[in-house]
């Protein structure tokens, strides 16, 4: 459990807000790479609850010092989330509010928060969302492409063989396609539409909303060399157009 240090005097303690004095859990969307990117709702929620439960507690120390908050932070995951969760569930029990995060983006979009969450419900403890930004919907919007219906699988599979069975199913979807993909992977990913379906067109977005955010748009090919090039901590988020029933790739139309 990390700690910043308190200024003298301390915090008023959160009262349960949940049925029966139980406290609430909020999930709280943490920015995806502006940390501007935040409301006075999220602000104001993380200063009064009794505890921040964070993937990385280090990445969530950074961002509540940015912002002058000085709660205790608790790890969640990846190992003995069970426990974890039973401890958590002990502390909602008597009261106290908590405030699960991510790393970034939406807690339980590709991190074990559902664990939490799913608990909760069992229980009966109030779940309450704060909604913050989302690098699936930054990347779907940047894309330019249909966004009414889409599919997200988050990370796509790491070896080759299984790679190549996923993207082979998914390219009958006439949805438009949001994945996150690791940079490392990244080549592997786009040799691979390359050789199933080399003429959809796919948006390379890179480092929503930092400083040195990145929309590149082109057939797999075209963004190959970009993507060799890409630093290992970049986070990286590809769309990929979808197609209609006739095979050609879709459009998107109001009328």
């Amino acid at each position: 459990m990390r700690k910043p240090s308190q200024p003298k005097g301390g915090r008023s303690r959160p009262t349960g807000t949940g049925p029966a004095g139980t406290g609430t859990l909020f999930l709280i969307g943490l920015p995806i790479g502006n940390r501007r990117d935040t409301s006075w709702r999220a602000i104001e929620t993380l200063k009064r609850v009794a505890l921040v439960v964070a993937e990385s507690p280090r990445a969530a120390e950074t961002f509540l010092m940015a912002h002058g908050i000085r709660t205790t932070i608790t790890s969640y995951g990846p190992y003995h989330l069970r426990d974890k969760v039973s401890v958590l569930l002990q502390r909602l029990t008597k009261g106290q509010d908590l405030a699960l995060v991510s790393d970034s983006g939406m807690p339980g979009v590709c991190d074990p928060g559902e664990m939490l969450v799913a608990a909760a419900h069992r229980r009966g403890i109030r779940v309450a969302v704060i909604p913050g930004p989302s690098a699936v919907t930054a990347a779907l919007a940047c894309s330019g492409w249909n966004g009414n219906a889409f599919v997200f699988e988050g990370r796509l599979p790491r070896t080759r063989a299984r790679l190549l069975r996923f993207l082979n199913r998914f390219s009958a979807q006439s949805q438009t396609g949001v994945f996150f993909v690791e940079p490392l992977k990244l080549p592997v990913v786009l040799e691979a539409m390359v050789e199933l379906f080399p003429s959809r067109e796919v948006a390379l977005c890179v480092n929503l909303t930092g400083p040195e955010e990145t929309v590149v748009r082109g057939r797999p090919a075209r963004l190959l060399a970009r993507a060799k090039s890409l630093p290992l901590d970049a986070e990286v988020t590809i769309v990929v157009r979808g197609r209609t029933r006739a095979g050609k790739t879709s459009s998107t139309r109001k009328g």
